[in-house]
């Protein structure tokens, strides 16, 4: 009679024991995914900074060509553009420099590469000026005595640091997103594997489900068997012994194969994919 008693107090405490393990993987998935977001979101904004640059070097090219333009022609049309392509050129100046707001090397950076395209603006204005109340001549004197060569090496200079840092950043983002991914990976495949009663059900299976050797050489469809030379669960042997039962089958045996589908060898399995459906569409 007591053990009928405690049944229903077991039972609440065995109840409550699942459902704290269950809450627990459930909050250890979500901060391995809450990470996994957070540290692609950071690669995000490093391509983000990139293409913010990228836009800087074509704002600023489109403000030279312009103005190329209007002190060949001295037309209204060309002026039009190089204070739209100025305008543009500061507008990305500014998103750059939040983008990276949080980067003292870059911001740094940024402060000698907005000093570079003020300094190159500068000129550009003067010789500009000269043109619209002179002549193309007077304007080519101008432009010759005026070094804005140098500030436009200057700026393609720093633009390349920049781009440099934060190729490297990439890089280095990309691969904590990569590690981030395997091991949350690796963490969902343990919560969904680790099942001893599951195991062993699964080798009772094996065992029961008998010998399918003639039946598989029943088979009259284009097949590739893949086996792993290490595979531990079950030996090359068996690849074999498949191989040799389906009528004109193809063998791969892949030498660092386990009994799994290693990364490695997913090109393999793709390249082997097609051919087998080549095989089919053949027939």
């Amino acid at each position: 009679m007591r053990r009928i008693a405690l049944l229903p107090a077991a039972l609440a405490a065995a109840t409550l024991l699942v459902l704290l393990v269950f809450a627990g993987i459930v909050r250890q998935n979500v901060l391995q995914m809450r990470s996994l977001r957070e540290q692609t979101a950071r690669v995000e904004h490093t391509l983000q900074v990139q293409r913010e640059l990228d836009a800087v070097l074509l704002n600023a090219s489109e403000a030279d060509s312009a103005a190329r333009g209007f002190l060949l022609s001295g037309g209204d049309a060309s002026f039009t553009e190089f204070t739209q392509a100025r305008l543009q050129l500061e507008q990305s100046l500014t998103r750059l420099s939040q983008l990276t707001r949080d980067n003292p090397s870059q911001q740094e950076r940024i402060g000698r590469l907005e000093d570079a395209i003020a300094a190159r603006m500068t000129g550009l204005d003067r010789v500009l000026q000269v043109r619209r109340t002179g002549t193309l001549s007077t304007a080519m004197d101008d432009a010759r005595t005026t070094d804005t060569n140098r500030w436009r090496a200057e700026i393609r200079g720093i633009a390349a640091e920049m781009e440099a840092a934060e190729a490297r950043l990439l890089e280095s983002r990309r691969a904590e997103v990569d590690e981030a991914f395997t091991r949350d990976r690796l963490a969902n495949k343990y919560d969904r594997c680790f099942h001893p009663a599951g195991v062993e059900a699964q080798v009772m299976s094996v065992g029961a489900s008998g010998d399918r050797t003639e039946r598989l050489r029943e088979l009259s469809v284009p097949t590739t068997v893949i086996h792993g030379q290490v595979d531990g669960l079950l030996g090359p042997a068996h690849g074999e012994a498949t191989g040799a039962a389906i009528p004109d089958a193809k063998l791969v045996m892949l030498a660092e194969m386990g009994h799994d589908l290693p990364e490695l060898y997913w090109p393999t399995y793709l390249e082997e994919l097609i051919a087998l459906a080549d095989r089919a569409e053949a027939r």
